[in-house]
């Protein structure tokens, strides 16, 4: 599961091993992680990895409780109190990378719909 907030940009997935209370967080930037850790403090120690060389395109990842992901997903919602999610990380972060990785993802989904409308009229 993929979730962009105004914190970071975030990957879940399940741990590797069985337990089922806990879960990956990726995140492709160290800052992302360290401001989840605050409202997450059961998130473990970030591991950074090496990147695609090393096997893994996520540069950092953690573990964290999953009672307490869900209740950060949760409180993000709560806060909302924008009508533009783009706009509001450009004017709060600050970080053109980060805001141009947002709009690029927000680009590429787009696209995708319009395709998928393109293709039903079709049917």
């Amino acid at each position: 599961m993929w979730l962009f907030t105004q914190d970071g940009f975030f990957s879940f997935g399940v741990c590797r091993e069985s337990d089922t209370d806990w879960i990956e967080v990726r995140a492709r930037c160290r800052e992302d992680m360290e401001r989840l850790r605050t409202a997450c403090p059961s998130l473990a120690a970030t591991h950074e990895d090496e990147g695609p060389i090393g096997g893994s395109d996520y540069r950092f990842k953690a573990r964290v409780r999953r009672e307490d992901i869900v209740k950060y997903a949760a409180d993000c919602l709560r806060r909302v109190e924008y009508s533009d999610f783009k706009k509001t990380v450009d004017e709060e972060c600050r970080e053109p990378l980060r805001t141009k990785a947002y709009v690029s993802c927000w680009h590429a989904l787009f696209l995708w719909q319009e395709g998928v409308f393109t293709e039903m009229k079709k049917h």
